[in-house]
């Protein structure tokens, strides 16, 4: 993957958290230090009364990896809606196996097909998979990255049509955002994909 300098530019402001101050950094000391799966995930705070009061932080890593907004558990304690006010942003939901317990369980996305010019829409919840967040977290502690889960096209357009190849698909938000780029789901890098990509 080649890096570019408004790549490196965005870089910057990261490493100096790590501790590196430009122009001190190179390519190598940012994936050393910088892992992007270690971010983008919800944190369950809590306090335990049980034995004295103790506070407790989890980051959940299989709850839909994005930038998160608005997060809310439904009364049942086992069904979390989680989603990003963003425009073109995902609506996800996820579904513990036990009440009260969010570390395994089942992530969806809604998919919104409009009904209406008003704004009426039909919404359908797709599964894009099922895991524990232990699991989740022992793959970002692998080192796992971008290039181990897609293969991709880049895309040279000038217009707004998005032609991928068969068994790619363009991301409507990166074209959006003025990149074209056709991604295909490496095989069994599925679970992957989902929770690391969501």
């Amino acid at each position: 993957m080649e890096y570019d300098e408004d790549a490196y530019e965005d870089m910057v402001d990261m490493m100096r958290y790590f501790g590196f101050y430009e122009p001190d950094f190179t390519w190598e000391d940012v994936e050393e230090v910088y892992n992007p799966y270690n971010y983008g995930y919800i944190t369950e705070l809590g306090v335990n009364e049980e034995d004295g009061v103790e506070y407790f932080a989890k980051k959940w890593f299989h709850m839909a990896r994005c930038s998160h907004e608005a997060t809310y558990v439904m009364p049942d304690r086992k069904t979390v809606y989680l989603a990003d006010d963003g425009k073109n942003t995902p609506f996800f939901v996820f579904i513990s196996d036990e009440e009260e317990d969010l570390s395994c369980g089942t992530l969806y996305a809604a998919k919104a097909d409009q009904t209406s010019a008003e704004g009426s829409f039909d919404l359908e919840w797709i599964k894009l998979a099922y895991g524990c967040s232990d699991d989740v977290k022992e793959m970002v502690d692998s080192g796992i990255k971008f290039q181990d889960i897609f293969e991709w096209v880049d895309i040279d357009v000038e217009t707004d049509e998005i032609a991928c190849p068969d068994g790619f698909v363009g991301p409507y938000y990166l074209s959006q955002a003025g990149m074209h780029e056709c991604l295909k789901v490496k095989e069994g890098m599925e679970m992957a994909a989902a929770f690391l990509e969501s």
